[in-house]
């Protein structure tokens, strides 16, 4: 299972730093999602707002329904230049809602060590592995189209010519549809034509199934509705915010940050005075 937490990062060692640093999640995008968790991102609903962020451990608490269940965070409102509570359902919490279509790997066809062996005489020819498929792929495609499990064969090759498998799993099975033996390998490729499990539907109106892919509608790029924010944690006892150049708000190290002019100028007539007084003994 995919985990997100809320993990606090360590304050950069420089004396200024944009408040996206106080982030408990990264900001995610389609993209980035991919590349961190190794499969793709829920596809874009449209019912709720862009949430480039997602918390799994919200789901750790037994007991009642995570969309009745409200959880807490904190916000930061660069508007007001301060913190506030946001309240959602745990269930909104622990799925991202990222812009974009999803995108589906490519059908690739594995190589196959199977051959055809002539009995009579001995010789080999390659077999062609876009003929196979495994048993439960044709009886999936054979379901799709309303046929039947026992609906299902596969098919020998006839005079001298006789498999030798060599290991290899997959066989040549067709689908009885329509009083014609359809091959099921074809019908895979047809179906994973824009990709492994994109989104469609089969036309079953013709002589033979046509699979046309679904459209993708809105993808939430364009949404005018401002983005959840992303939970914050405060800034601790050496921080504080400062509202830069632009109406930017950063934070500032105080631990790290030089004097300001007050200070500096506070140090320089401490020390004028004592300079003064000096003298003054001195004479």
């Amino acid at each position: 299972m995919i985990e997100s937490r809320p993990e606090p990062a360590a304050p950069p060692e420089q004396e200024r730093y944009g408040v996206a640093e106080l982030q408990l999640f990264p900001r995610l995008t389609r993209a980035s999602y991919l590349e961190r968790y190794g499969e793709q991102a829920p596809a874009w609903n449209r019912s709720r707002r862009i949430q480039r962020w997602f918390d799994t451990s919200v789901l750790d608490e037994a007991g009642g329904d995570p969309r009745d269940r409200i959880v807490s965070y904190e916000v930061f409102d660069p508007a007001t230049g301060r913190f506030e509570h946001m309240q959602m359902t745990a269930a909104e919490a622990s799925v991202p809602n990222l812009p974009g279509t999803v995108s589906y790997a490519k059908y690739q066809v594995a190589p196959t060590r199977a051959v055809l062996k002539n009995v009579v005489d001995g010789s080999e020819s390659p077999l062609n592995p876009a003929y196979l498929c495994e048993l439960e792929e044709a009886r999936q495609v054979a379901k799709e189209l309303g046929a039947r499990e026992w609906d299902v064969r596969q098919s020998e090759f006839g005079g001298p010519w006789r498999f030798v498998w060599n290991g290899e799993t997959r066989r040549l099975w067709t689908v009885d549809w329509k009083g014609q033996r359809l091959q099921a390998s074809a019908l895979l490729a047809q179906r994973h034509g824009h990709g492994v499990g994109a989104p469609g539907h089969w036309d079953l109106t013709g002589a033979e199934p046509v699979w046309i892919p679904e459209v993708p509608g809105d993808t939430g790029e364009r949404d005018p509705r401002p983005e959840v924010p992303i939970p914050m944690r405060r800034p601790l006892p050496n921080e504080r915010l400062e509202q830069g150049l632009g109406g930017v708000w950063v934070v500032v190290r105080e631990d790290l940050a030089p004097p300001s002019t007050e200070e500096l100028l506070g140090r320089i007539d401490r020390r004028t005075a004592r300079l003064a007084e000096h003298f003054r003994l001195a004479a």
